[in-house]
């Protein structure tokens, strides 16, 4: 329970010492808190299963510059670049003459 209900909760790799079990439990009750008292939260991870499934929209920074931003579906499935990619799990990388015949 909060003391307080707060307009932005701010979350700062909040599974990252946790268990899978622990790490489900505070997904689950940071959901039902935002949604129940209307908090927007923002969350700072490098963990893809910490944001893809629960974000509404994600933004990517590289060395404090915005890389990419949009909802996890959009950034998933078409990233800025490798960096991008990178973080969001494994990738393919075609050769520029590949990737022209693909599209």
């Amino acid at each position: 329970m909060l003391v307080t209900k707060p307009k932005l909760l701010l979350l700062d790799e909040p599974y990252s010492n946790l268990d899978l079990i622990h790490t489900h439990i505070l997904k689950s009750v940071i959901h039902e808190l935002g949604e129940a008292y209307g908090i927007t939260s923002l969350l700072v991870s490098h963990d893809p299963d910490d944001v893809l499934s629960w974000a509404d929209h994600l933004i990517v920074l590289r060395d404090g510059q915005l890389v990419q931003q949009g909802t996890p579906a959009e950034v998933y499935s078409k990233p800025a670049d490798i960096y991008a990619a990178g973080l969001l799990g494994d990738y393919q990388l075609f050769p520029p003459d590949k990737a022209k015949s693909l599209r």
